[in-house]
């Protein structure tokens, strides 16, 4: 496996070899610069070291690994690519990073929840490596929604369209995931809440006792694209534009009009699988309840649900881009049918 934690074949099968020997060079670069004396090949090396200095070195090579690779990848855009093209490729780079992100690609596939159609997986990938949508081709050049959108080459129209259905069914199925991680710790949620006085605002999921200081939690579920072009201008000087913009406008929306025993918490997550840094704290704090409760450690809670809601977020991403495709391929204005296996091109859907 790479460091990014894509395994080698999953290159080969979506034609990028050339990334192949990208990551590889990075690795070694990386393994040059964190310990340029060091020769694996020499056992006595290892016979000399405590086991906490080989776990100390392991962890400053593999912290090098990753310094050096997202240095490279970000600084070292492919040849040939315009301004705002090079622009896209670093905010894509930027959206690969933060906790929890990539290890939806580490499920095991043993229930309908953690697992990807071919389709579905083939979609996410090339996304996530920045390939071309699968059967762009075949897709007419503008969507049918009111904005009448140009229909990108990457499909990031497609993940993004508000028609169909899909988005919306994406949000809620997410909700209901993160809902049965509240109810795992014990505490009582309730949906689409009227908790904002004098107000018809609602939020997602009201927890009560959601806060360190027993406040109730106004969780508000938020899906967003790094690569649409408001978080990729701000990719150059934001760290996660995307979840932190998110963030911002929630707060906006609804701290003027919280009371003082309600938390306001955006649960802001990026379709290429970015956790904000307020719902990776809510989960965090959901697992340190979760260990009150039954001693359930906290690596083991966070793990769990940070891989659930991952892959909640990348599987309702990929349905709805590939039924948004393949709707307009086949020119109706509908929405909803699933046409998983007629998007993708060659033999075999996937």
């Amino acid at each position: 496996d790479i460091p990014c934690g894509r395994p080698i074949h999953a290159h080969q099968a979506l034609e990028g070899g050339q990334v192949v020997v990208h990551d590889l060079a990075c690795v070694i670069q990386a393994l040059d610069n964190a310990a340029p004396t060091f020769d694996p090949r020499n056992l006595t090396y290892w016979a000399c070291k405590s086991p906490n200095e080989r776990v100390r070195w392991s962890r400053m090579v593999r912290g090098g690994v990753e310094v050096e690779r997202f240095k490279q990848m970000f600084h070292s855009c492919p040849a040939g690519l315009t301004t705002a093209q090079r622009r896209l490729y670093r905010a894509r780079i930027m959206a690969l990073g933060g906790p929890g992100n990539g290890l939806w690609m580490n499920s095991i596939p043993d229930s309908p929840a953690t697992t990807l159609r071919n389709a579905e997986l083939y979609q996410r990938l090339r996304s996530r490596l920045g390939l071309e949508f699968s059967g762009i081709n075949l897709v007419p050049g503008k969507c049918y929604c009111h904005h009448q959108s140009v229909i990108d080459r990457h499909g990031v129209h497609l993940e993004t369209c508000t028609m169909g259905g899909g988005l919306i069914a994406r949000h809620n199925y997410t909700a209901s995931v993160l809902r049965q991680a509240i109810t795992s710790t014990g505490k009582f949620s309730t949906k689409e809440a009227y908790i904002f006085d004098n107000t018809n605002k609602r939020t997602d999921l009201a927890v009560e006792h959601g806060g360190p200081d027993g406040v109730t939690a106004a969780v508000d579920v938020t899906i967003t694209h790094p690569l649409v072009p408001s978080h990729v201008a701000a990719a150059d000087h934001i760290i996660g534009s995307e979840t932190h913009l998110a963030e911002v406008t929630k707060h906006a929306d609804y701290d003027p009009i919280r009371g003082p025993n309600t938390e306001v918490v955006p649960f802001a997550l990026g379709t290429l699988g970015r956790f904000g840094r307020e719902a990776y704290n809510f989960l965090f704090f959901l697992a340190k309840e979760q260990q009150q409760l039954d001693h359930t450690p906290i690596s083991s809670f966070m793990a769990t649900w940070l891989t659930r809601i991952g892959m909640a977020v990348q599987r309702m991403t990929a349905k709805a881009a590939l039924n948004r495709a393949g709707v307009l391929r086949h020119g109706t204005r509908g929405g909803g049918q699933d046409v998983h296996s007629q998007v993708l091109v060659g033999s075999g859907g996937g």
